[in-house]
């Protein structure tokens, strides 16, 4: 969350299946609002955020409560308990929290069993299915064995050794292939850091408002998006045609070449040659550098 002029601005997520999809959520400064996010920074409960707004705004507990709920069904206030991108794993996280909390010892010794058993993983699968009811428990019911494990497969070798042979031979083949992956050009990124040098160069701005379209440059499609309201540009049908010319690079050529010589010979096997490597190289060194 981040202040921008007379609001507030944050990402705000809904739930697509299994998925978060999150958008730009703006919000008014007001003045019931902001002692609430400057006393929320240190963290603080739902009850100590409603006593504050009572006694600042002379109102009811019951309304001041209504209040804080309503914030937190936005997003606007969350709790501590939140998943987090960076730091501890989440569930390491979880039993800290839990350590400062009272009457919640159930939670804790559960939390605490389910920690020592992923800490001690036995290759069984007796084992995954008492994580499985450990997790039952908790959540009241049943749940999906296929979102709970991500199973990784290592092969043992009786002898760890390649011949030198067959190692030239895979890099000389790849080294082909290469030539049919040319070096990839994200525009978008490099439209990004030309627009950046320009506008922000060396300043140190916080990401998001990097990508806030009022305040910093936006990113992709989005730099095309309309940041806000206007009563001349309302409901008028706008639409991006553009229309190009179509070049036709080495690797298209090459593709386009091979398909007309099946069509016309019927063959069922494409041969790829050293000589059509080999041009195809030597174009694309002219083409990219």
């Amino acid at each position: 969350m981040y202040e921008n002029l007379s609001e507030w601005r944050y990402a705000e997520y809904a739930k697509e299946g299994q998925l978060r999809a999150y958008k730009l959520t703006d919000v008014d400064n007001s003045v019931n609002l902001a002692p609430i996010l400057q006393r929320a920074k240190s963290g603080a409960t739902l009850d100590t955020l409603a006593k504050l707004l009572q006694v600042a705004e002379t109102v009811s507990y019951q309304d001041a409560s209504d209040y804080i709920e309503e914030l937190c069904e936005a997003q606007i206030l969350v709790s501590e308990l939140e998943i987090t991108v960076s730091g501890s794993e989440p569930l390491t996280q979880l039993i800290k929290k839990l350590d400062e909390l009272e009457d919640v010892q159930v939670y804790k010794d559960f939390f605490n069993k389910l920690y020592n058993l992923l800490s001690n993983p036995i290759n069984d699968v007796a084992y995954y299915r008492q994580i499985i009811l450990f997790l039952e428990q908790i959540v009241g019911g049943k749940i999906s064995e296929n979102d709970i494990f991500q199973v990784d497969m290592f092969i043992s070798q009786k002898k760890k050794v390649i011949d030198k042979k067959v190692i030239n031979k895979v890099i000389e083949q790849v080294n082909n292939l290469l030539a049919f992956a040319p070096p990839y050009k994200n525009e978008v990124l490099n439209s990004f850091k030309t627009s950046f040098k320009k506008k922000i160069d060396v300043a140190e701005i916080p990401l998001a408002m990097v990508m806030d379209l009022d305040s910093g440059i936006g990113y992709g499609n989005f730099i095309e998006a309309n940041p806000g309201d206007s009563g001349w540009g309302d409901d008028l049908l706008v639409t991006n045609r553009v229309v190009s010319a179509t070049n036709i690079d080495t690797l298209q050529q090459f593709v386009i070449e091979k398909h007309l010589s099946i069509l016309n010979t019927e063959i069922t096997v494409v041969d790829i040659t050293d000589d059509d490597i080999a041009n195809i190289k030597k174009k694309l060194q002219t083409e990219f550098f």
